[in-house]
C-alpha cells in the first residue's frame, strides 16, 4: 500500500470507518456497492477490516473501558498504590506526580507479554 496517494488514503479511511460503523453482516454488501468496480480499493479495505479484530486483541482493553471507574473522584489516582491493577497493567511504583496526573512504572499483569511501561493516569478535568 506504499504506492497510495493522499486522496486514495482518505477514501480508504472514510470507507473503512463507514464499514466499521455497520454491523459485521452488512459490511460486505456496503463495500461492494461503495467500491463498485474498484477491486483494488475493495481488497485494501477488506484486508484492513480482517486485521481489526486481531489488532484489538493484541492491544487489549481500551482505556475507555476501565477509566470511568477511576474518574469518579476529583483526584483519580489518590487511592491507587503499587500492586493495584489498572486494565491489564499492575502498578509497580509511582514515578512522578504533577498538575496533569500521576505516572507509574507498571507491568503487564495478564501474561500476554512481559514489558515494563510508564502508565500516566490523567486527572479528571
Amino acid at each position: 500500500m506504499d504506492h497510495l496517494t493522499n486522496d486514495r488514503w482518505q477514501r480508504i479511511d472514510y470507507l473503512l470507518a463507514a464499514a466499521l460503523d455497520r454491523p459485521p453482516d452488512e459490511r460486505t454488501a456496503f463495500l461492494r456497492e461503495a467500491c463498485a468496480d474498484d477491486l483494488d480499493l475493495y481488497s485494501e479495505i477488506t484486508t484492513l477490516l480482517d486485521n481489526t479484530a486481531p489488532a484489538a486483541d493484541l492491544l487489549g482493553d481500551s482505556a475507555a473501558d476501565f477509566a470511568p471507574a477511576l474518574l469518579t473522584e476529583e483526584e483519580a489516582t489518590s487511592g491507587l498504590k503499587p500492586g493495584d491493577q489498572v486494565g491489564p497493567y499492575r502498578l509497580d511504583a509511582e514515578v512522578g506526580r504533577g498538575g496533569m496526573g500521576t505516572v507509574y512504572r507498571a507491568s503487564r499483569a495478564d501474561g500476554v507479554f512481559d514489558k515494563t511501561v510508564a502508565l500516566k493516569l490523567v486527572k479528571r478535568g
